[in-house]
């Protein structure tokens, strides 16, 4: 079998194809995250998507869909394989609403002003 090496993986042929494997995994957190909150609130959550400066439309968003199901489809707990990137999109969410002010744009990415989309949200 495989050995667990601590830490997070890294490719040792190409740091660009490091760089891709990380990305693909923030991309896979980022949907778990938007599905929990769609689940929490009943209303689409893009917060984390659009963080990444991504829409559920795009390719790249939906390799990631197509691995989830996949890999529920086995059996797995897809929020225990992304766990640390899961958690660093959590605290970087935290901490990027605590930096929006009433009249910036929205994180989430609507294009709408914060206090008109995402504000009444947050605070309930």
């Amino acid at each position: 079998m495989f050995e667990e090496v601590p830490g997070p993986p890294v490719c040792p042929y190409h740091p660009a194809i490091a760089a891709r494997i990380k990305r693909s995994a923030q991309v896979t957190a980022a949907i778990i995250l938007d599905d929990e909150a769609r689940q929490m609130t009943g209303e689409i959550s893009l917060l984390h998507l659009g963080g990444l400066g991504l829409n559920p439309d795009s390719p790249e968003v939906q390799e990631a869909a197509r691995t989830l199901h996949a890999l529920v489809a086995l059996g797995l707990q897809p929020a225990n394989i992304f766990a640390q990137e899961v958690a660093e999109m959590r605290a970087k969410a935290a901490g990027d609403a605590r930096k929006v002010g009433r009249n910036n744009p929205c994180p989430c990415g609507s294009g709408k002003k914060y206090k008109k989309c995402c504000l009444n949200n947050s605070l309930g």
